[in-house]
């Protein structure tokens, strides 16, 4: 089973509206806390747009059961090599892949032992896969922009974390 192609997937959904547009500011709703508030969905879908994930939020727990999951889902993908069919790139929805993961018994297990759900764990690799394409494009493209709608919050995740994320994925041979 090939981790890559889920990245690809919801990479594809995520960064499908990414161009220049906007300052590069945090541009969502913030809380009185002070905290970004996701964006809504595109109205009238259940799908959410490409800047939900900018402010759908980190944090170093959900990225531990990001790499436990990814764990056992390369472990179960080595007994049984047919689960890379669940992770192929035929779902164009995220609800579509979600109910893809969840009518999988084995894919469902090890989201129960990470402890989450599988919504949770496709939007946690769309808010980091869209925050590191963003803070690559940020740090390395002159003028480039995020698009209006976009949050900073997760690229300031990305830059403060990405060493521990990396060196938790190593630890666990990913």
């Amino acid at each position: 089973m090939t981790r890559f192609t889920l990245l690809l997937a919801v990479a594809g959904l995520t960064l499908s509206a990414c161009s220049s547009g906007d300052t590069g500011q945090d541009s969502a709703a913030s809380t009185p806390g002070g905290a970004a508030e996701p964006a809504t969905s595109v109205s009238g879908s259940s799908e959410p747009d490409p800047t939900y994930f900018s402010s759908y939020p980190l944090d170093m727990d959900k990225m531990k059961k990001w790499v436990t999951t990814e764990k056992h889902l390369r472990d179960a993908g080595k007994k049984d090599p047919t689960l890379a069919a669940v992770f192929s790139l035929d779902q164009s929805t995220y609800s579509g892949m979600v109910a893809k993961y969840e009518g999988n018994a084995t894919v469902r297990d090890a989201l129960s032992k990470a402890g989450w759900s599988a919504r949770d764990y496709i939007y946690t690799t769309a808010a980091w896969t869209a925050a590191v394409a963003n803070e690559m494009a940020l740090t390395s493209i002159p003028d480039f922009k995020l698009e209006p709608g976009h949050s900073m919050r997760n690229i300031e995740f990305v830059k403060a974390n990405k060493n521990e994320v990396e060196r938790m994925t190593k630890a666990e041979g990913l």
